[in-house]
């Protein structure tokens, strides 16, 4: 095995142990959420750094598709806009995003290709506040 080849098993395996390390982290922070006024009971996970609040329930069935229940409970003064990947990253996932609008709120799904693909220039841009 030369050196190269060595370095990179390492650095595999050190990948693998910083991904596991944030999966018992996140994991360790998540707490069970249930509201008085329902049965149903949520994993809840607090984002450290800007106080959002997701909750996921998912039913106890034997095979897919399903539906979840998606709860984001976000400060509306210093959020923009709250959104989840399903697959843990941005890119090549499906996404849900939601934002406030009005005394409402707005929720959609994307795909999105790439971190940064930049501003198409035949579709109109609106911001949202």
């Amino acid at each position: 095995m030369g050196l190269l080849h060595t370095a990179v098993l390492v650095l595999g395996a050190c990948e693998t142990l910083v991904a596991a390390a944030v999966v018992e982290k996140r994991q360790a922070a998540t707490t069970k959420y249930c509201p008085g006024s329902t049965s149903v009971c949520f994993s809840e996970f607090q984002t450290p750094t800007s106080n959002i609040v997701y909750r996921i329930a998912i039913p106890d069935v034997s095979s897919a598709p399903f539906d979840i229940l998606l709860q984001v409970v976000a400060p509306v003064p210093t959020t923009g806009w709250a959104g989840l990947a399903w697959g843990g990253s941005m890119t090549k996932n499906p996404l849900t995003v939601g934002w406030a609008s009005g005394s409402s709120g707005v929720i959609s799904s994307r795909w999105a290709t790439s971190v940064n693909p930049g501003l198409h220039p035949r579709r109109p841009h609106m911001l949202t506040r």
